[in-house]
This record gives C-alpha cells, sequence and structure tokens, in this order.
C-alpha cells in the first residue's frame, strides 16, 4: 500500500523547508528528488507505507555528506513520521552499511556496527529485511540516474557480491530490478552514448528537427544491427528488463480490455496470439540514451518513458490517438502503421479511441466537431526490423503486424506545454504568495453546479493574475519543478473523468498514399 498522498505532500513540504532542494548529493542532483525517487522505487516494490516512508526521509541525517536535520530538531521530525518511522529514519543513519549487508548473526538477532565505529548495535531480522531493502533502493535510484564515475565505482563494485548476500531478504519485485542492475553496471563497459542520430541516422537528423519536430510525421529506415547493441532483439530479452506494468491485450477481440500480467504468464498469452506492452522500462542502460535524445529535442527529463511491444500477425492496436509525440523503433518482423491528422483536436492531453465513449476532457476537447478518424487522405507507413518512426500527438493511427511477429520499442517524449508551465507557476509561486487566493470558500457548490456569483469571482482573480505575476520570484528551478510535477501528476491521474456520449466518429473509404 502507498503513503496517502496528503501525507506524501506534507513529507515534501517538510523536507523541503528543511533545505532538501537546495542540498546536493554527490551527483549534483537537488537531495529532494534523490529521497523522493528513493520512496518511488520502493513503492513500484510493493513496499510498507513505513518503508516508503523511511525512503522518503532515509538520507536527511547525512549518510555520506552533512544532513539536513540537526540533532536539535529530530523531535520535529519524530513528531511528523511517527516513532516507528523515525526509529527507522535514525537506524539507517546511524548504522554502517556494509556491516548491515553482512551483520553478525547472534541467535534471532544481527549485530551491526554503528557507522563511526564505535559500538554495535543490536536489530530484529524484520529490521535488517526492512533497511537493506531501503539501502537497494536508494542505490538503485542513484545507479538509474547516474551519479559520478567515482561516486559509482564502488556502489557497483559491491553489487555482484552484496546482492548474493542480501537477495533472500528482499521482495521479489525488487530482486528483479536490482539483478538486472548487477548484469547492466557490472558488465557496462566505457563507449559513446547512443543518441537521436543512432536512431535516425546522422545525416537525417539534423533534417529531422529543423523540418518535421514536433509536428510532422518522418520515417526513416536503416539496418536493425545498429540498434542491437543497446535495445533487446527479442520478447525473451525484454522480458529480463523490469518495468512498471506488464500488460497483454487480444488483437483478434474488438475493443477488448488490457490485462495486467506477471512475467511468468507473458510468453504463454504471447504464443496464444496477444500482444504484450512492457510498459515504462525501468533499465539502466536506457538512462543516458533516453538523456541523449532529450538534451538534443529540448526534452523533459522525468516524463521520457520507453515501452516495448510485441505480437503476432494481426491488427494489433484500434484506431486512436495519443496524448504524446512518440518515436517507434522496430526491431524485429514488419509493421504496417496508418496516419491521419486530426486538425479538429490540436495538441490533445489525452488519447481517445474510437471505440470508447468520450470522456468530459476528451469531449471538451473535440468541441463539438466531428472527429474524422483515419479519413480518405490517411497515410501509410511500412516499418520493417531497423526503422524509426516519429509520430506526433493527436494523430489517428492504427498498426497492424504484417510479418509472422513484431518487435518494435515506443519512446514517449516529455515535452512541455504551456499549461504544464501554469499550472507549476499558479501552484508553486502565486498560490504560496497570495493570500487572497488561499481564501477558503464555503458552499462552492449549489444544485451540483458552481455557483454562479462565485464563478464571477473566480473571473475577477484570474483578471488580477496578470498583476500578480509581476510580484513574485519568476524563478524556475529544474528539480524542483520535476518533484513538483511527479506529484501533480499522481493526483491527476488519481481521478476518473465524467463519459460523455461518443460524438459521430465517420469512417471514410481508405484512398491511402504511401510514405517512403
Amino acid at each position: 500500500m502507498a503513503i496517502a498522498f496528503t501525507d506524501t505532500e506534507r513529507f515534501v513540504e517538510f523536507l523541503r523547508n528543511a533545505g532538501a532542494s537546495e542540498k546536493r548529493t554527490l551527483a549534483g542532483r537537488s537531495l529532494l528528488e534523490h529521497l523522493v525517487g528513493t520512496s518511488q522505487i520502493l513503492q513500484r516494490w510493493h513496499c510498507s507505507d513505513l518503508l516508503v516512508t523511511t525512503g522518503l526521509f532515509h538520507d536527511v541525517y547525512g549518510c555520506n555528506t552533512p544532513g539536513i536535520v540537526s540533532e536539535a530538531n529530530c523531535s520535529a521530525l519524530v513528531e511528523i513520521l511517527g516513532e516507528e518511522a523515525g526509529r527507522y529514519v535514525r537506524l539507517f543513519s546511524d548504522l554502517d552499511h556494509m556491516s548491515l549487508l553482512r551483520p553478525v548473526v547472534e541467535g534471532q538477532t544481527y549485530l551491526v556496527a554503528l557507522r563511526d565505529g564505535s559500538a554495535t548495535a543490536r536489530i530484529s531480522s524484520e529490521e535488517r529485511r526492512s533497511l537493506v531493502t531501503v539501502f537497494w533502493a536508494s542505490c538503485c535510484e542513484e545507479i538509474l540516474n547516474g551519479r559520478p564515475t567515482e561516486a559509482r565505482h564502488d556502489t557497483e563494485r559491491l553489487f555482484a557480491d552484496a546482492f548474493a548476500a542480501t537477495a533472500e531478504v528482499l521482495p521479489t519485485e525488487a530482486k528483479a530490478e536490482i539483478s538486472h542492475l548487477v548484469a547492466a553496471t557490472v558488465n557496462s563497459h566505457p563507449g559513446p552514448v547512443p543518441g537521436l542520430s543512432a536512431l535516425l541516422g546522422e545525416d537525417r537528423e539534423s533534417a529531422f528537427i529543423a523540418e518535421y519536430w514536433p509536428c510532422r510525421a518522418f520515417v526513416a529506415h536503416g539496418t536493425p544491427e545498429r540498434l542491437r547493441e543497446f535495445l533487446p532483439s527479442d520478447v525473451r530479452g525484454f522480458l529480463q528488463l523490469p518495468c512498471r506494468q506488464l500488460i497483454a491485450f487480444s488483437p483478434l477481440t474488438e475493443g477488448s480490455e488490457a490485462l495486467a500480467i506477471d512475467y511468468a504468464q507473458a510468453l504463454p498469452l504471447y504464443r496464444a496470439g496477444f500482444t504484450l506492452c512492457f510498459h515504462d522500462i525501468q533499465s539502466p542502460a536506457f538512462e543516458p540514451w533516453l538523456a541523449s535524445i532529450g538534451n538534443r529535442l529540448g526534452l523533459c527529463g522525468d516524463r521520457t518513458r520507453i515501452s516495448a511491444f510485441a505480437s503476432r500477425r494481426g491488427e494489433e492496436l484500434t484506431t486512436h490517438y495519443d496524448a504524446n509525440d512518440i518515436f517507434v523503433v522496430q526491431l524485429k518482423g514488419t509493421k504496417r502503421w496508418r496516419l491521419a491528422t486530426e486538425n479538429n483536436v490540436p495538441n490533445p492531453t489525452v488519447g481517445y479511441r474510437v471505440d470508447k465513449q468520450m470522456n468530459s476532457i476528451q469531449a471538451l476537447q473535440a468541441n463539438g466537431h466531428q472527429l474524422r478518424a483515419l479519413s480518405a487522405e490517411h497515410t501509410i507507413m511500412d516499418l520493417s526490423a531497423g526503422s524509426v518512426a516519429y509520430i506526433p500527438r493527436g494523430q489517428w493511427r492504427r498498426c497492424e503486424a504484417t510479418d509472422s511477429e513484431s518487435l518494435y520499442v515506443n519512446i514517449q517524449t516529455g515535452l512541455l506545454t504551456k499549461g504544464d508551465l501554469l499550472v507549476y507557476l499558479l501552484v508553486n509561486k502565486l498560490l504560496p504568495a497570495k493570500p487572497h487566493l488561499r481564501e477558503r470558500v464555503r458552499g462552492a457548490f449549489s444544485s451540483g453546479t458552481l455557483r454562479v456569483e462565485l464563478w464571477k469571482d473566480l473571473h475577477s482573480e484570474l483578471r488580477k493574475l496578470a498583476d500578480d505575476i509581476e510580484e513574485v520570484d519568476m524563478a524556475f528551478p529544474q528539480d524542483d519543478f520535476f518533484n513538483t510535477s511527479r506529484l501533480q501528476n499522481g493526483v491527476l491521474m488519481a481521478g476518473g473523468a465524467a463519459a460523455a456520449p461518443n460524438p459521430p466518429v465517420r469512417q471514410a473509404a481508405a484512398k491511402p498514399k504511401t510514405m517512403i
């Protein structure tokens, strides 16, 4: 179970006030980003609220550098966390981590050396299991986000033997992810970081950025061998990588729902004709590659994701448009994509499938227009192993595997919108600085809708915002923006929009043109 968002917000505010945003880690990132990232890994491993909270505060006393919470303020920390979580955070700081990984066993307890070497502490098997899990979550977060070479060397060197000593006490999800990190870090070798030119070809990169990015579809063909140095070439290769969710759906059933599955179910379902989706793959090998692409295209790195799709012959995805600008990297087999521009919904913030009812947000963005789906003017893109296509958000798309099987990677780019920045500005700049925006409202709704007089008052407040903006500090710290956006996205994703009637969708007779 994850900690409640209200607690997360309160905890992060405490950390921010204590200086976690300004404190730098050995990698030069903010301490707050590392703490939030560690807690998110523990959530991904389905750890308890206690461990997620411990991960969020594990380094506040300072493990490798001076902390942000002093001995004089530790009582305030315990008051906000509770005694048990406060004790775990204190233990994690006080104990020597190498001794924690290989403690002296004494009956049903363990003797672990203190960090300063002055004495030993006796802990239970449950305390050791919990603290070891937090230790590995912190290590994974640092490796995934690129600690400096000097700092990474010791961490990576201890991975192979320390993992073997602690694997039996770790959660199943943690063992899978750390096992992959061990292989990636121990067997890694220095070399050039693949980026956009590795995908498109050096001779095409500049033309793509100048003429196509981010509004026009683009396709480039090449040999699959250039991709195999940094991407798996078959389904079994992707089954070795941890991902946020493994999903299966049947392309043979119109409108079939996606099913969350475990790794043991993947190959039998795939052989039975199901399409597999490895959603948001978590691999340290991909991090520098995605960062290189992000830097070249000016992306928000926190929102760039990589997923993989494996399918047998046949139609794979119902006609739909996405809210993401994506690169499609074909690794195996062939795939036919049909694309068409939807001019009535420019830059959508949510996707839409033609076999589903529109929710309130989708209907609002359609603004009463008739959506044409795949019109007579749609374009065909035929991708084979080694091909790379770019598909902008809001384009109608449908794809099918035209070979016996198909494997491709989907890179969902993190391109910010003006709305993303305005939300951050309002919530994190204007709301804290302007008391009139924090005024409480009683009886906001009447008969299920916002009161008319309150709407008029809000309209007046909106007109004042232009003057308010002139009076606040407009600095946008990147680390703070990423961490705050991460939390806000969790809230926005938690609620569902009300269903609205599906507007008419016209499927015209196909008269496609082929993109070469």
